[in-house]
């Protein structure tokens, strides 16, 4: 019972800091999201192989998994295309002084 809480009280402390890294306009927030989505996405994706493997055979929800990493991927580049453009301004999606190589 308890194990199945801690994901989604994480999940819901993730949103929590998220939201108040946007309206605080706090780049140290959206990092510190952007670490640990990407640290439980690593996780995610590790137990998913791992219970692919362990079945040896294909397991219809494999495929809705497979969607839901995908969206996951789509979040942390939505969520680094803002921290970008807090660090570097509005334009900073097409022109940013770190970008720039010689």
């Amino acid at each position: 019972m308890i194990g199945e809480l801690i994901i989604p009280i994480f999940l819901l402390i993730l949103a929590v800091v998220l939201l108040l890294g946007a309206l605080k306009n706090s780049a140290e927030k959206i990092r510190l999201w952007l670490i640990l989505w990407i640290v439980f996405i690593i996780i995610c994706v590790v137990f998913q192989v791992f219970n692919i493997w362990s079945h040896q055979a294909v397991n219809p929800r494999t495929g809705s998994s497979l969607v839901g990493f995908l969206l996951f991927i789509y979040q942390i580049w939505v969520v680094y295309a803002y921290l970008t453009e807090l660090r570097c301004g509005p334009a900073g999606l097409t022109y940013c002084p770190t970008q720039i190589t010689v």
